[in-house]
């Protein structure tokens, strides 16, 4: 009987100590700065920095729209392909919520295009050209937002382009 409860304090003592060795450190390890544009015609309509531990650029998107008084909305469908932004509003003012953004016209074959700074085979387009927009080049990406992931100093642009 001593045996088996002895056994059984040392089994409760090691899955305490493996426990206490899996407990996450102090402070978020995986947090990133990360910008997001959404430029018209060249003019930037909005900039969002943020410091955040979440994995992918919907993820953002979601944060930004969810915020406490947020000037950011979007909306968006999935395909095969992944998740692609159909339009966003940004508010000049919160108090009317003036609707300025993106909002393609089909009968002009625009389209939301997404840019990021990640020079990656795996998420850049390489049949597209690169954009520059302030001192930094943008790649068209080969994802959707739920697909690219968000990465430490990256900037993504959002933006309207034609076929």
């Amino acid at each position: 009987m001593k045996k088996h409860t002895l056994i059984a304090l040392l089994l409760i003592a090691l899955m305490l100590f493996v426990f206490a060795a899996c407990e996450k450190p102090v402070g978020n390890t995986d947090e990133k700065s990360v910008t997001l544009l959404v430029v018209l015609d060249g003019e930037e309509l909005g900039s969002y920095e943020r410091k955040c531990a979440l994995a992918t650029v919907a993820d953002l998107f979601n944060l930004l729209a969810n915020e406490e008084n947020s000037q950011f909305a979007y909306s968006s469908s999935t395909s095969f392909f992944g998740q692609f932004v159909n339009s966003v509003t940004v508010s000049t003012d919160s108090q009317t919520w003036v609707s300025v953004g993106l909002f393609p016209d089909a009968s002009k074959s625009q389209f939301c295009a997404f840019y990021h700074t990640i020079d990656d085979v795996n998420y850049r387009d390489y049949t597209v050209d690169a954009r520059t927009y302030g001192e930094k080049q943008y790649f068209f990406s080969s994802k959707g937002i739920n697909a690219v992931p968000l990465i430490d100093g990256a900037s993504y642009l959002v933006t309207i382009d034609e076929y």
